[in-house]
């Protein structure tokens, strides 16, 4: 897989005889040719199976998720008026009397 992308004629449906032309990015060809040299099958039998399982998850419905809630603690009482008042809270922050 020389160049970044690899050209592929893939049987997509055996049954009708459909041939289409794909266009993989490099890290994608490299992927298939690891599984395909791993599982001792052909580059068609590889693309195949990886486009039917990945397709598959794709059309999964995806499960709702519980909202993420902030837990409030209690911080005792305010010591500035107004947090928005830099001066003010630097002042707190250096222990200065704040006028």
């Amino acid at each position: 897989m020389t160049s970044r992308h690899q050209f592929l004629d893939a049987l997509m449906h055996e049954a009708s005889g459909v041939r289409t032309t794909l266009t993989l990015d490099a890290d994608v060809a490299a992927l298939l040719e690891k599984v395909q040299v791993n599982h001792n099958k052909t580059f068609k039998e590889t693309v195949n199976s990886a486009l039917r399982l990945g397709l598959l998850k794709m059309i999964e419905p995806v499960e709702a998720r519980r909202p993420f809630r902030t837990r409030i603690l209690p911080t005792g009482p305010r010591t500035v008026a107004d947090i928005a008042n830099t001066a003010e809270v630097l002042s707190l922050i250096e222990r200065e009397d704040y006028k």
